[in-house]
């Protein structure tokens, strides 16, 4: 199963409100790319603004409801990027229950249908100030009751139709979620009895992952995983689905700061077309055109392609990996030997893994305020993340309708289309029957441009900027031709 093209593949995952013990390292695991959702729950909340720990912004949408320090939001979806933001809407209900609506489509790719995926946190009868996210559940589920749905997350219950005959006594509770399960005639996607929480006194399922009947029969595979363990307390569940979702067309960018001007100045030399003097409309467009595609071709030998990491994040040092690697190590051990000597050394090491990260990324943050300082450039970069950093959904054109034929356009293409002929619409084809015997006024004189002119231009432009092709082309010729 080729899942970037033929599946829906979900990670969901308690990460015990843990920055620098859990989500840090979660975060940076290559193996995260597989995803196309993550559904988080009790995710680290920002103490000064309202959203959590995101060092994979250019993979995944980050969607964290709007909460406040009294009430922070307990659950959170991370929304790969592959997937086309036209085709998914994130809707808050509670600060324990969010749901994600996802168009997929058929196998034929003929016709499209809807994925309601529900991210559900019940508080723990511990809690102060408790209220049950059942009650809410249930209307959400009423609201896409035609829709095939799943409901997963940490629902903090004890019984045994999911727990297994190890279940000493239920939840009084429990049969609420019951009497969901049979009213919606949802079906557990995992296993009965699977061990979701793993704690040092505590092996039990408290971790759900249930689905409508229209979509057992497409699950590939739905259960915990260890390779995805980033020492919480709870263990992670991957579902994948056989669903095609609608993506998106990726987008090839250039890594503009490694760009070789030795390359690229010889390049430009061998492409470009010999200097001429274009006298008609037409013949300018060509030439221009010719000199745009030398520049293109220069710039794909002399300027490779960005390559996005999930370790592209300041302060992440080998040390950091080399402790995340015996946690873990430590942490499977402690399942399977479940004594007091290997819990104190998996909670030693767990501990001093958040203590490297946390002074690990502080430093690295430093470092780069530090270089901002000493650039403008990097000052604006540093402004424009501050600024951004609490955006929580991606922004899309909602559908439009054409005045004309009273029709909406959800496709980006139409949409497009329909902004084009409104803002820029077919100018009107002028009147030249005035024009004859007119008396004109003598031209204001324009003096010729000289080639410092041309020069002080070129050196001003801002680097690293993308000027438009027609103005790199104009500047393209007016170099050349001083510099023949």
């Amino acid at each position: 199963m080729n899942y970037d093209k033929d599946g829906l593949k979900i990670l969901q995952y308690n990460v015990r409100k843990s920055r620098d013990e859990v989500m840090a390292t979660l975060l940076r695991d290559p193996k995260i790319q597989e995803y196309d959702i993550l559904a988080l729950q009790e995710p680290w909340r920002n103490p000064f603004i309202s959203t959590t720990h995101n060092p994979i912004s250019h993979l995944f949408h980050l969607c964290f409801p709007k909460d406040s320090r009294d009430a922070p939001a307990r659950v959170c979806f991370f929304i790969s990027k592959r997937i086309d933001p036209n085709r998914w809407k994130f809707t808050v209900h509670t600060r324990d229950l969010n749901t994600l609506e996802i168009t997929t489509r058929s196998s034929n790719a003929n016709t499209t249908s809807k994925i309601i995926i529900h991210n559900v946190y019940n508080p723990p009868r511990s809690s102060e100030r408790r209220e049950s996210c059942l009650p809410n559940l249930r209307t959400a589920l009423l609201a896409h009751a035609l829709e095939e749905q799943i409901i997963l997350g940490d629902f903090n219950l004890h019984h045994e139709l999911w727990g297994g005959p190890t279940v000493r006594a239920s939840d009084p509770e429990s049969n609420d979620l019951i009497g969901i399960i049979e009213d919606f005639q949802l079906n557990s996607l995992l296993p009965a009895g699977t061990v979701t929480y793993d704690d040092k006194n505590a092996q039990t399922c408290i971790d759900l992952c249930y689905g409508t009947q229209g979509l057992v029969d497409r699950i590939i595979t739905c259960n915990t995983d260890p390779n995805m363990d980033h020492n919480s307390d709870h263990l992670p569940i991957t579902t994948a689905l056989d669903l095609r979702i609608i993506q998106r067309p990726r987008a090839d960018i250039h890594e503009w700061s490694s760009i070789d001007e030795k390359k690229l100045r010889t390049s430009l030399a061998q492409e470009q077309p010999p200097l001429r003097c274009p006298k008609t409309k037409h013949a300018l467009d060509r030439y221009v055109g010719e000199v745009v595609a030398a520049i293109r071709v220069a710039i794909d030998h002399s300027t490779p392609m960005k390559r996005w990491s999930p370790r592209a994040r300041a302060g992440w040092t080998s040390e950091c990996k080399e402790i995340q690697l015996m946690a873990r190590r430590l942490k499977r051990q402690n399942s399977r030997l479940h004594t007091e000597e290997s819990w104190e050394a998996y909670r030693m090491v767990r501990n001093q893994k958040g203590r490297v990260i946390r002074r690990a990324l502080l430093q690295g943050h430093r470092n780069q305020v530090e270089r901002a300082m000493k650039s403008p450039d990097s000052m604006w970069k540093l402004a424009k993340w501050a600024r951004n950093r609490g955006e929580t959904t991606v922004t899309t054109t909602p559908a439009l309708k054409d005045p004309t034929t009273n029709t909406e356009y959800e496709e980006t293409r139409d949409k497009a289309r329909l902004l084009k002929n409104a803002f820029f619409p077919t100018p009107p084809e002028p009147d030249l029957q005035d024009i004859d015997g007119v008396e004109y006024q003598d031209q204001i004189p324009f003096p010729d441009i000289t080639e410092k002119e041309v020069h002080q231009t070129i050196v001003l432009t801002p680097p690293m900027k993308a000027a438009g092709p027609l103005h790199k082309a104009s500047c393209q010729i007016a170099w050349f031709g001083s510099w023949r």
